[in-house]
């Protein structure tokens, strides 16, 4: 132990008496002069309100000799932690053996990770041994999701360690309590504690995770010393890039899925696991999960790190695809622009396809993203599925550059559904007009019910799409797979419209009848 701290556990405890009474002021300023050497080597700088808090511990004989030293002994203590280091102090001062200090006197001390930091680091076995004291006696307060076996067995390790004068809670197995103490949300000392026992900071748990990812499941209240914890387990060797869960994916996905932390968070807590090592190449889904959300630093963050821009993850998809989904045109400007690939496609659809689906954009912002994607090089034939669905949904521009491009006007997508039939169910009027004059075959049936583009109208109740189709020469005769024409299919709707739909479909009926 070094001789300041010697000096300040003697003094604090009083084992000795006072240090005025045990060595001449020669020697304390020759040991005063020590300290100050060794806090200078150590390059420990000291707040001027930690001095004045130590000051208050340490005999008066020699505070202004260590004032002189100018240094600071503990990092990051505040006044406070001072406070109820002091008052832990003087309890077990006046009980003089640990083994009898009541919990009352040690109220903060094992919720206080900073008081056991401080103790710590001074070296003073005292408090810890009180905290570890508290620890027994407080084991049902922090541990609240352990079965009940669990307790029991836990409790009975600490009776037979009570019994021997040698035992320390280092030499318990705590590996079983870490996760209990972790989803009970304890103290961040008491987890330090289990930590100290012996407890693996890897050991697995239920589906496979980890202590790390376990403490961003996304199950309960966030937690304020969530940084904290995080550096705490990774200290105690935490695997960073540990894959389990039921997405076997990282922590930091789990975090990434979370609610509980907003993106500022867990932007930080990127950073943190990044500068311990984690390897975004690891686990594909932190890049397209971070895309998912829209999280534009993180990705960036992610990318600077080593993750490939077009790698997949599990189920296919790659950041540019998530991106699309989910309406992020600023992510998805920032990945083409690190080179996602436009034409990417997963086990359902392409990049463009699922802007087409997506209800995150209005027909405007549709217009301008296919305009990007192209520019990025994206091959407008590449998917069967787009002029149909474009043609379903209305998107009359974007139906007109497919069709400039090279897709055929009679394309089928994987249900052999064209994009002349879906515009005619849902109604869009100018698209069919449009896919007719480009040579769209107006009798073409497709899809299993082997329905045609007026069958189609008919049944849906449109009656302007059945005028544009007659007048350009669609057979009323066709039958669907049930047997039904495009009359018969209007009468069968007929008997079950809504009172507002009964017009159309008596007119429809009228113009496919006469």
């Amino acid at each position: 132990m070094k001789k300041w701290v010697k000096i300040l556990v003697l003094t604090v405890i009083g084992v000795c008496g006072p240090l005025r009474a045990m060595e001449p002021i020669v020697k304390i300023q020759q040991d005063v002069e020590s300290v100050k050497i060794q806090l200078q080597d150590e390059k420990v700088e000291i707040s001027e309100e930690t001095f004045e808090s130590l000051l208050g511990i340490i005999d008066s004989s020699i505070s202004v000799m260590l004032r002189e030293a100018g240094e600071k002994v503990l990092p990051n203590v505040t006044k406070e932690v001072f406070n109820a280091l002091i008052k832990n102090l003087d309890c077990i001062t006046e009980e003089q053996q640990v083994e009898r200090v009541g919990s009352s006197c040690l109220q903060d001390l094992a919720t206080n990770p900073e008081v056991l930091d401080a103790a710590e680091y001074l070296g003073i076995d005292a408090i810890l041994n009180a905290a570890r004291s508290e620890f027994k006696t407080n084991i049902q307060k922090y541990i609240k999701a352990v079965s009940d076996n669990e307790t029991r067995d836990f409790e009975r390790q600490l009776k037979v360690a009570a019994k021997n004068p040698q035992a320390k809670l280092y030499d318990l197995n705590a590996d079983e309590f870490l996760f209990s103490a972790i989803r009970a949300k304890a103290p961040l000392g008491f987890i330090k504690l289990l930590l100290k026992a012996g407890a693996d900071a890897n050991k697995r748990g239920g589906l496979n995770r980890t202590a790390l990812m376990e403490v961003f499941k996304d199950d309960s209240s966030p937690r304020k010393d969530i940084k904290d914890l995080v550096k705490l387990l990774l200290n105690a060797g935490a695997e960073v890039n540990a894959i389990g869960g039921d997405l076997l994916s990282s922590a930091f996905t789990k975090l990434l899925n979370s609610r509980k932390y907003n993106e500022q968070e867990k932007y930080e807590l990127a950073m943190i696991l990044i500068e311990a090592g984690m390897d975004p190449k690891k686990d594909p889904y932190q890049l397209t999960t971070a895309a998912r959300e829209g999280y534009r630093d993180i990705v960036t963050l992610l990318l600077d790190a080593g993750a490939g821009v077009n790698t997949p993850d599990k189920g296919g998809g790659t950041a540019l695809i998530r991106a699309v989904e989910n309406g992020h045109t600023d992510m998805i400007r920032l990945l083409l622009a690190e080179g996602a690939d436009a034409n990417v496609t997963d086990a359902s659809f392409s990049v463009l396809v699922y802007l087409l689906l997506s209800n995150k954009y209005n027909e405007q912002e549709k217009n301008e993203l296919v305009g990007i994607l192209v520019k990025a090089g994206m091959d407008l034939k590449k998917d069967p599925a787009s002029l149909r669905i474009a043609a379903g949904e209305g998107y009359r521009d974007i139906v007109k550059l497919l069709l400039d491009a090279g897709v055929g006007v009679n394309t089928r997508d994987k249900d052999r559904n064209t994009a002349l039939i879906a515009a005619a169910d849902r109604g869009h009027t100018d698209i069919v007009k449009s896919l007719l004059a480009k040579g769209a075959d107006i009798n073409l049936q497709a899809g299993f019910d082997k329905n045609s583009a007026l069958i189609k109208a008919a049944d849906g109740g449109r009656k302007d799409v059945v005028i544009v189709l007659l007048a350009a020469g669609a057979d009323k005769t066709l039958k669907n797979r049930a047997g039904r024409t495009a009359a018969m299919e209007a009468v069968r709707r007929l008997a079950f419209a809504y009172q507002a739909s009964k017009k159309e479909y008596n007119d429809i009926i009228d113009l496919l009848e006469s």
